[in-house]
């Protein structure tokens, strides 16, 4: 559900895993693990690919405004629910510049947004998206202000405007933030080898490849492990 239905519609994701289902894989949901160390004592392997937690906060004045959204909220919501539920401002303003706000800034756009543009307080070259992306964005008609540091939102019961350290104010009436994942801290990982991990909450959050190719090598070397075992 997080990421962007142009570049994965939930119907493909949904028929690779009917695949890995065919194939004899056990699934188990509605469970929560609370100890590693316990499924060690039933397995001869753990594979640990648990993501990252909620978006990181801005941490300024008026973040809590009508019209303030995390960009996995907003993706989140565009993967279950028809376009047409989907509401977007008229001028959006998504603060980030990863491939995350990437997403969100052009599926604003292509939702019927009569602006979306990107605000970063760094550089253009500091951007963490893929060249590619950000490509794709400018081709969308997506706009970017760059080194510009949101100082507060600002807006009387809804969002009107954020406020750059540039001095201007931007007039929005939605913020859509994707500053990154916290980590997630519930399950405590331990240092064994026979434990291994994969995607964002081991790479600190990349693209759905990284944690596919991160899953294939971690599969290999379980199976050499479990082969020099003889099992």
């Amino acid at each position: 559900y997080g990421i962007a239905e142009y570049k994965l519609k939930a119907g493909v994701a949904l028929a690779e895993v009917q695949d890995i289902l065919e194939l004899g894989v056990e699934l188990k949901t509605g469970v929560t693990v609370t100890s590693v160390e316990q499924l060690l004592a039933q397995f001869d392997a753990v594979f640990v690919g648990i993501g990252l937690g909620g978006t990181k906060r801005l941490g300024i004045p008026g973040e809590d405004l009508p019209g303030v959204i995390d960009a996995l909220t907003f993706i989140e919501h565009l993967k279950t629910h028809p376009y047409r539920e989907t509401s977007v401002g008229r001028q959006v303003v998504v603060i980030g510049a990863g491939n995350t706000a990437i997403d969100a800034v052009t599926q604003a756009k292509r939702l019927g947004a009569a602006s979306s543009t990107i605000v970063y307080r760094r550089g253009e070259a500091d951007m963490s998206a893929y060249h590619y992306e950000y490509e794709l964005a400018k081709q969308d008609g997506c706009g970017f202000r760059f080194n510009a540091i949101p100082q507060r939102i600002v807006g009387n019961g809804a969002v009107r405007g954020l406020e750059l350290s540039t001095g201007e104010t931007i007039p929005c009436d939605m913020i859509i933030v994707a500053i990154g994942q916290t980590e997630r801290t519930e399950l405590t990982i331990p240092t064994d080898r026979r434990v291994f991990t994969g995607g964002d909450c081991a790479n600190g959050g990349a693209e759905i490849v990284n944690a596919a190719a991160e899953g294939v090598t971690a599969a290999k070397r379980i199976n050499a492990m479990l082969a020099n075992k003889g099992r």
